[in-house]
């Protein structure tokens, strides 16, 4: 349930901003050839600080022109899916990754998934706050869910910390312990330096 457009989206939005940035520099006095050698440090610092919440803004405004990355229909199929196969429908317990919300344009994505899950019998649910931790504070939070059909007696959720993508997503885990002395985990490992741009799946 993640953006699969956000790579474009984030240095859609963070090119106007590194743009500012080396504008004012220049205006500032820093010579152009200056300029030119920081622009792609420049790019990659907007892009890792201000790159989700300025994507995420630009995400909400494209929408109004029919840019769209169907999470709503991904969560309504997958919501089916668990409602059509009795397979599944057996399940007790259901970890979910990229169930993404944040403070600014939250989306209500893991509030949707859930409460479908509760009509189709997976009454207890464990989420993070939708205001993530810093320094991802005006970004994502770690998008994990856990959809339980035991009663869920306590959870927690732990955050990484810094890392390559901190400032954009809090990558991290979630537990809950549910009625039986079960112990439930889901964890979202955030992709190291050398795979981080590879587009991964």
């Amino acid at each position: 349930m993640t953006n699969r457009y956000l790579p474009r989206l984030l240095l859609a939005a963070s090119l106007p901003i590194a743009a500012l940035i080396l504008a004012l520099a220049a205006r500032l006095g820093v010579p152009l050839h200056l300029c030119a050698l920081l622009s792609p440090g420049v790019v990659a610092g907007t892009v890792w600080s201000l790159g989700v919440p300025s994507a995420r803004l630009l995400g909400f405004a494209l929408g109004f022109v029919g840019f769209d990355d169907f999470k709503r229909e991904r969560i309504d199929l997958f919501l089916r899916l668990l409602a059509e196969r009795a397979d599944l429908a057996a399940t007790d317990i259901i970890c979910v990754q990229e169930c993404y919300s944040g403070l600014l344009f939250p989306g209500g994505y893991p509030e949707q998934l859930i409460e479908g899950a509760k009509r189709l019998g997976w009454r207890h649910a464990v989420a993070p706050s939708r205001w993530p931790s810093f320094p991802a504070t005006l970004a994502l939070n770690s998008g994990l869910v856990l959809l339980s059909k035991r009663p869920i007696l306590d959870s927690a959720t732990l955050t990484f910390g810094m890392s390559l993508e901190a400032a954009n997503v809090n990558r991290g885990a979630l537990h809950a312990e549910l009625e039986g002395g079960v112990h439930v985990f889901t964890c979202h490992i955030s992709p190291g330096p050398a795979v981080a741009g590879r587009g991964l799946s």
